[in-house]
């Protein structure tokens, strides 16, 4: 499988990013994380909760994933603070992750990827990771995401490309009229980019392809981004599991 540098995805992705807000009347603005700059990422990221040995550390050009000693839940949480989301707008959240690290069992498992809390209560999130795991004894990579309310997961679906690039680049998209949360990542090696959907989630009790919440969430309400990453008794090693590029695209 082809493999591309941290730097040409990431360029692919922005030029793209460009692209799309120059043809959109309707785009206001972009915060895009300098991931070649640590002072800048440390002013945009904050730590915010953790487990375990996991720890996702700012980095020149990375956020890296790394646990010395794997428990069975191992995580860490950091807030991309530029963000400032309210449920009236129409956004969308795009990132490239690596993942490159190996289960060798059905009980270890690795993601890397964004989750979008609802700010005023933290038991209402949904997800969308690149994450490896062992799917009835063999080897997968895919892109996941979750709608989850009240802490307890309501529905979940996965690429249906069980082997995605060790670099993916996957977009959250939320649609303020129909309360929908969308999935795709680009599914294009070359430099094109080409969106695959993974799935969509409703989090006022409708409109979702794969299943729907109902978070009570009023318009006015906002939002949390978080970058994180997460795994189960599974050592990671530096380098193998990192975010490398996000956005915040506000319309």
């Amino acid at each position: 499988m082809k493999k591309h540098s941290t730097k040409s995805l990431f360029s692919k992705y922005l030029i793209a990013l460009i692209a799309a807000s120059f043809c959109s009347a309707a785009s206001l603005f972009a915060q895009v994380a300098d991931f070649s700059d640590v002072g800048e990422l440390n002013k945009a990221f904050k730590s915010s909760f953790e487990s375990g040995g996991g720890e996702l550390t700012i980095k020149e050009g990375a956020l890296s994933y790394t646990v010395a000693e794997a428990t069975a839940k191992d995580f860490q949480y950091l807030l991309f603070q530029p963000a400032r989301l309210r449920a009236s707008q129409d956004f969308t959240i795009t990132g490239t992750f690596k993942n490159d690290a190996i289960p060798e069992s059905s009980k270890e498992l690795a993601s890397v990827g964004i989750e979008v809390y609802q700010a005023t209560d933290l038991r209402n999130r949904v997800a969308a990771t690149l994450s490896v795991a062992r799917l009835e004894g063999f080897f997968s990579r895919t892109v996941f995401t979750q709608v989850v309310e009240g802490g307890e997961t309501v529905d979940s679906t996965y690429s249906s490309e069980l082997r995605v690039p060790i670099e993916t680049t996957f977009k959250l998209s939320f649609d303020s009229d129909t309360k929908v949360f969308s999935v795709a990542y680009d599914s294009d090696e070359g430099e094109a980019v080409e969106w695959t959907p993974v799935g969509s989630f409703g989090i006022n009790g409708d409109g979702g392809e794969d299943g729907n919440a109902y978070w009570r969430m009023r318009s006015t309400e906002k939002f949390l981004v978080y970058v994180y990453g997460y795994s189960e008794n599974l050592q990671i090693f530096e380098g193998d599991v990192e975010a490398t590029a996000l956005s915040v695209e506000i319309n």
